[in-house]
């Protein structure tokens, strides 16, 4: 069995910003700010690479991944993930 990899995603109008954690990135980086991040163009090309990084990782069904809740931007990706079974959590931002 392949670890739980969960990946946090920033939306954006043009681009999202990926930031990947799981205990195995955690034991390698030794701080969570030093795990890898992936900015992904909010097209089908950059959900493609998205999903060429989690399958280096590990297999979409040990995949989660929370969103900010926002606007439409991110629904062509979220279309994609869901088109994938990846386990999706939305948030909301609360702003400081």
């Amino acid at each position: 069995m392949r670890e739980n990899l969960y990946i946090g995603i920033d939306l954006g109008k043009q681009s999202h910003m990926t930031a990947f954690l799981s205990r195995e990135l955690l034991t390698r980086h030794k701080r969570f700010r030093a795990c890898p991040t992936l900015k992904i163009e909010n097209s089908q090309a950059g959900f493609d690479k998205l999903l060429q990084v989690i399958n280096t990782y590990t297999t979409t069904d040990n995949v989660t991944i929370l969103l900010e809740h926002c606007g439409h931007y991110g629904a062509p990706l979220i279309q994609f993930l869901q088109q994938q079974k990846i386990n999706i959590y939305h948030m909301h931002v609360a702003l400081s």
